[in-house]
């Protein structure tokens, strides 16, 4: 089976809907998903707006608490937590609270005993192992989404960013062109002026 590396901010709006499309377009193509996590706050250090900082705080809390789950529950769970996580961010419009990573362990039907994670800076190490992978595909000035397909050659790609996240035979239609243009060498951006909100899909 193919499998699609994901990197992911929990905090990050326009992944949370990048990584629903790729949710629903995944298994009608025969690609699992492989979580992996990526910290907006340690990318962007002291340049994160203040009305941004608590959210990627709680957020690289979170993605220690994402690498415990990967380790002992394995990769699956942290698609499930990452799900719980932003259905109460975004679409409950939750505060990013200790309390709130509690509840989407309990939605997620995980150890609430993974919260000890939420302060182990020790976890932070693979945070940043995770996200050297990413960049030293794509390079250093992107952010998330990166995505990238486990086949040689091996490139990744930030994007595609999907506002609202497309459905149905769009969710399809998008995913087979996409899969074109990130599995050829010879393409190495396309982009275009982003206006207005972001727009999220429906609450999963």
């Amino acid at each position: 089976m193919t499998t699609l590396d994901f990197w992911f901010d929990p905090g990050c709006p326009f992944t949370w809907n990048t990584s629903r499309w790729a949710i629903e377009a995944a298994p009608q193509r025969g690609v699992e998903i492989r979580w992996q996590p990526f910290s907006l706050k340690v990318k962007n250090g002291d340049g994160v707006p203040a009305q941004f900082v608590e959210r990627l705080n709680v957020g690289h809390s979170a993605l220690r608490i994402v690498v415990a789950i990967d380790e002992l529950d394995g990769n699956a769970a942290v698609g499930r937590f990452y799900t719980a996580y932003g259905r109460r961010l975004f679409h409950d419009e939750q505060d990013p609270t200790r309390d709130m990573v509690v509840s989407a362990l309990a939605d997620a039907g995980l150890n609430p005993s993974y919260i000890d994670a939420f302060d182990d800076e020790d976890r932070d190490a693979a945070i940043k192992q995770s996200m050297k992978v990413a960049l030293d595909m794509v390079g250093e000035d992107v952010g998330v989404p990166i995505l990238s397909f486990d086949r040689e050659p091996r490139l990744g790609f930030f994007g595609p960013v999907v506002s609202p996240p497309p459905t149905g035979e769009d969710a399809v239609k998008l995913w087979d062109a996409y899969e074109v243009l990130v599995t050829m060498p010879e393409v190495f951006e396309i982009k275009r002026a982003r206006n207005g909100p972001v727009l999220l899909g429906a609450r999963p």
